[in-house]
């Protein structure tokens, strides 16, 4: 965890959470842009004028492999009335397909 901190303060994103708590935080907007970024300063510096070529190329890569990733989450996916469901009782059963259907 102190290696995540202290990359992220290297990085300088901001931090939130209690100073005295253990639970802390940062927006998910920030560090995905600090990492596009540092992506982006790794890219000139491998690549120099030929960057933006090779971070595109890297971007479609990523888009496909979220797509798959997606798809396979929904595949996966179980509905109310699911093996895994069927082990519940009727009211638990009930509850959840009625949740399924929006209804609660």
């Amino acid at each position: 965890m102190r290696s995540i901190i202290a990359w992220l303060r290297k990085q300088k994103v901001e931090i939130h959470g209690e100073k005295s708590g253990k639970r802390k935080f940062v927006f998910k907007i920030n560090f995905e842009r600090r990492l596009l970024e540092y992506k982006i300063s790794f890219l000139r510096d491998k690549h120099g004028k030929d960057w933006l070529q090779a971070f595109q190329s890297e971007m479609k890569i990523h888009a496909q492999y979220q797509a798959i990733l997606e798809g396979k989450q929904l595949a996966q996916k179980p509905n109310a009335t699911s093996k895994q469901n069927k082990t519940l009782g009727s009211h638990a059963t009930k509850f959840l397909e009625d949740i399924h259907r929006g209804h609660c």
